[in-house]
């Protein structure tokens, strides 16, 4: 659902562009706070992101990511509770460490890791999930999910014209079983937002990025939304929830779990649509929605 920042390695640092180091500097005779940390701007250059503006910058003091909102972000995101959760995790050495936070407006600076050869292996990812979920300690903020999607519904069909789309994921969502409250004693700490850009193969070992959507929610959903963005099936799927067994993670049901794939892929559609209709241009949105409608389709046998 948000930004995916990219981490590359130090060889990747040399390249910057003019635009983004007026940028860069713009806010930093803003933020004061940055300059020491940082100490004199050399090179910066923009990173991928699909709402956020994120920088790497490279500086006197070593190389960083900043983190810049967008405007329209103001007041939709609990920044005090993105930082006391990515901070829980990040004691934990479960994320990235933030050096400077502004619970403000979410501008935030981050060391800009260094990424290790090879893919993410789905055992590894499996046992970090577990650890975050088994974290001392409470996240701020909880899922709502129905709320959220039917925040999302109205958004997307205010936004755009997306019927046939609203009525196959509408159709979708109704065969399911009704979400009952949830007790608070089954949440768990959850990222929330497990698409392969918030996953970092760091030379450090496994590290979370963007935690904007973290919240204590059931563990269905980092699970689900996990092994869909990731595309993993099959024995990636197997060595996945074994990681998280293995590490202590309560395995859910099977059909629990495929009833919040729908919802997961239901919340990533509806997002993408909603980003479609506000003119988002920074990916192909429809195509990114239909993709996930496609699977719904497919699950539902529709």
């Amino acid at each position: 659902m948000a930004d995916s920042t990219a981490f590359v390695s130090d060889r990747a640092e040399a390249s910057g562009d003019g635009s983004s180091l007026e940028a860069v500097r713009a806010v930093l005779d803003d933020r004061p706070g940055l300059m020491p940390l940082m100490g004199e701007v050399r090179q910066a250059e923009r990173l991928p992101g699909l709402s956020n503006s994120v920088f790497g910058v490279v500086a006197e003091h070593g190389a960083f990511v900043l983190r810049v909102p967008a405007a329209k972000s103001a007041g939709l995101i609990d920044r005090q509770g993105e930082h006391h959760n990515l901070c829980l995790a990040a004691r934990a050495g479960l994320a990235v460490e933030p050096l400077f936070f502004d619970e403000e407006d979410g501008l935030m600076l981050m060391q800009r890791k260094a990424i290790a050869k090879g893919t993410v292996e789905p055992l590894a990812l499996g046992k970090l999930i577990a650890g975050l979920h088994g974290l001392d300690g409470t996240f701020q903020g909880t899922l709502d999910l129905p709320g959220l999607l039917r925040s999302l519904l109205k958004s997307a069909a205010r936004t755009g014209s997306f019927a046939s789309e609203l009525t196959v994921i509408r159709t979708v969502l109704h065969g399911l079983p009704e979400m009952g409250t949830a007790n608070p004693s089954g949440l768990v700490r959850s990222h929330c937002d497990l698409s392969p850009g918030n996953i970092l193969k760091t030379t450090d070992g496994l590290q979370l990025i963007d935690f904007e959507f973290s919240a204590m929610a059931p563990p269905e959903w980092d699970l689900a939304y996990a092994l869909l963005e990731n595309e993993m099936e099959g024995p990636a799927q197997s060595a996945f929830l074994e990681g998280y067994r293995a590490s202590g993670g309560h395995l859910p049901e099977a059909s629990s779990l495929q009833e919040m794939m729908q919802r997961c892929d239901a919340v990533s559609a509806l997002w993408a649509l909603e980003q479609a209709g506000l003119g988002n241009t920074r990916t192909d949105f429809p195509t990114f929605a239909k993709a996930r409608i496609k699977r719904m389709r497919e699950r539902a046998a529709l």
